[in-house]
């Protein structure tokens, strides 16, 4: 396989939830560990490759148990220390099976959650897949003796972890886990990073730039499933479908002296006006929903795309965006200059009683002034599907202010817009494998 080396270091590089199952042939695991003496003087490394660190001098002659096999090097235990060693140099047989598929394969289940993380060998070669199908796409056939640690997640915060299972890959893959300026420096092995989402705030981009490492990410995944959750956010604010649902099942409608009753204002949008901080791929789509419901939609965005024009998505400047807004929607991506742009100087510019829908960035928020806002009425309403920190504190004041409702960060989802997330991101390292990356953030 012509990247099979580049996409096994990619393996180690993952900061975000992996799962690997181990593939066990009875008959082979005897095979593993035995053993066997060093022919010649050999550096036991970190990982499979001559650049990683030394861990032990392994002298001639000196007796090494061999683990298992990755490609020209042994997984070798010596001298209480466990690392990778030339093959040439050692003195045994090697036992990796034939790569045929093995009719008699079995499987280890991972360990319990507590037990994160842990090293596994892969004892018969397995197949790596795009999905958790054995029908999936195969990316990667990882050879018997190949080492996989797997961790249930990596820290947001401890950067000395998050260096430490970089290490000295080439490829990493992130989502949430910052990759900043001291963990680029402290990884100069490092080539590329790709992005398990749209946005790439925890990327210390303009570091990457320096170093020549560039940053790709998933642009348009989520267009469907996030518009569509911003609309859900609208309605149950207009409607209070789930409140009234509990309300029918606790008995009030049935014991109600009338045919029907609400103990909300119900909220007709048709006629109302849609104002969008961001007109992008989801600003675009919302508009369209938006727009069906009979809502004039207005934006605020640094360039006017066709697409929202045909829809007839009317442009104007940010002061106007706030003023005119019977509903402000935030669908933009996080920027310096949006930090904090919901603020109390700025809901002051908008009308009395705006409804204000956020399932794109929390930073974007200033809390404590929304949260001001919706307690004086100022703001009728909110729907978050983020917030500033998250998980969320539980100091946060929006969580008693009147009129919030907050979920937590799924506007993404849905199991279509993951698909797409692991789609893009395979054709996004085999793109830099091949010298060309795609979806380059930092060009």
């Amino acid at each position: 396989m012509r990247h099979g080396n580049r996409w096994a270091r990619l393996l180690a590089a993952v900061c975000a939830m992996a799962l690997f199952l181990s593939v066990i042939s009875p008959a082979l695991a005897a095979k593993y560990p035995y053993d066997t003496i060093s022919m010649d003087d050999v550096n036991m490394r970190s990982r499979a490759n001559t650049t990683s660190t030394i861990l032990k001098k392994i002298q001639k002659g000196d007796t090494v148990t061999i683990l298992g096999v990755t490609g020209s090097f042994y997984r070798v235990e010596f001298d209480g220390k466990t690392g990778y060693a030339m093959k040439k140099y050692i003195d045994g047989t090697d036992p990796s099976p034939d790569p045929s598929p093995n009719p008699a394969l079995s499987m280890q289940a991972p360990p319990a959650i507590s037990e994160y993380p842990y090293d596994t060998t892969v004892i018969d070669y397995v197949k790596l897949r795009k999905v958790a199908q054995t029908e999936g796409e195969v990316i990667l056939t990882i050879p018997a003796g190949s080492v996989v640690t797997v961790y249930d997640r990596t820290s947001l915060a401890d950067e000395d972890e998050i260096i430490a299972r970089i290490a000295d890959a080439e490829v990493v893959l992130t989502n949430k886990t910052p990759i900043s300026r001291r963990t680029i420096d402290a990884c100069p092995s490092m080539r590329f990073i790709a992005m398990l989402a749209t946005g790439y705030n925890v990327v210390d981009i303009a570091c990457a730039k320096e170093k020549g490492i560039p940053v790709s990410n998933v642009p348009v995944y989520g267009t469907h499933s996030v518009s569509q959750f911003a609309i859900a956010l609208l309605l149950e604010i207009c409607h209070h479908i789930g409140y009234h649902n509990d309300t029918v099942k606790s008995g009030k409608w049935e014991q109600c002296p009338d045919w029907c009753y609400w103990d909300y204002p119900l909220i007709e949008l048709a006629g109302k006006t849609y104002g969008l901080l961001g007109c992008g791929n989801i600003g675009i789509h919302t508009a369209a929903i938006a727009s069906a419901l009979g809502m004039h939609v207005i934006a605020y965005d640094m360039r006017q795309r066709d697409e929202a024009l045909q829809l007839g998505v009317e442009y104007v400047s940010l002061d106007e965006l706030f003023a005119r807004s019977d509903v402000l929607g935030l669908q933009m991506p996080l920027f310096p200059f949006n930090t904090g742009i919901i603020n109390r100087e700025n809901i002051a510019k908008m009308k009395d009683g705006v409804i204000i829908i956020n399932n794109s960035r929390g930073q974007m928020v200033v809390e404590q002034d929304l949260a001001d806002a919706l307690n004086s009425g100022k703001v009728a309403a909110a729907g978050l599907d983020v917030v500033s920190t998250e998980p969320i504190r539980g100091d946060n004041p929006l969580l008693k202010a009147k009129n919030c409702i907050i979920t937590p960060h799924i506007s993404w989802a849905p199991r279509e817009s993951r698909q797409r997330i692991m789609d893009c991101t395979v054709d996004n390292v085999r793109a830099y494998l091949d010298g060309e990356p795609i979806n380059v953030v930092n060009p």
